[in-house]
């Protein structure tokens, strides 16, 4: 009797079986001066299941804004987040965020499926900005 897989073959089927969320981890870091005229934007990929993540944000010279949303709902909510009115509450469709911050944390659980965005903003003047985003 003939064998159909080699030992190689299997090994390599279970790792890539085995590999936890099967790709769905998140490590990003990236570094960006941004203005009021250019902002940060990450997309991230949809986890297979219900994710909860950590963005972290420094930025070196002044405050800025974190939001998080779905990317589904990314365009209409940075329209609201872009034109504030006064009084006015932030959109139920942002996920999390902190406002005028040097050194925030934003926590947030991502549905299975959906992709989602990651939007930095400054508060009053141009900054250096570090992202990281990470799985918990």
């Amino acid at each position: 009797m003939r064998r159909i897989f080699s030992p190689l073959a299997c090994a390599a089927c279970v790792i890539l079986l085995a590999a936890p969320g099967c790709g769905s981890e998140v490590h990003f870091e990236a570094t960006k001066d941004i203005s009021i005229q250019d902002e940060f934007k990450q997309i991230i990929s949809a986890p297979t299941s219900a994710q909860k993540v950590r963005v972290e944000v420094t930025a070196t010279d002044a405050p800025v804004n974190v939001y998080v949303m779905l990317e589904k709902d990314a365009d209409k909510t940075e329209d609201e987040i872009g034109a504030p009115r006064k009084g006015a509450k932030l959109p139920e469709t942002v996920l999390g965020h902190a406002l005028e911050t040097q050194n925030g944390t934003v926590e947030v659980t991502i549905p299975a499926k959906e992709e989602y965005r990651v939007l930095v903003t400054v508060a009053k003047k141009p900054t250096r900005v570090t992202v990281k985003i990470n799985s918990l």
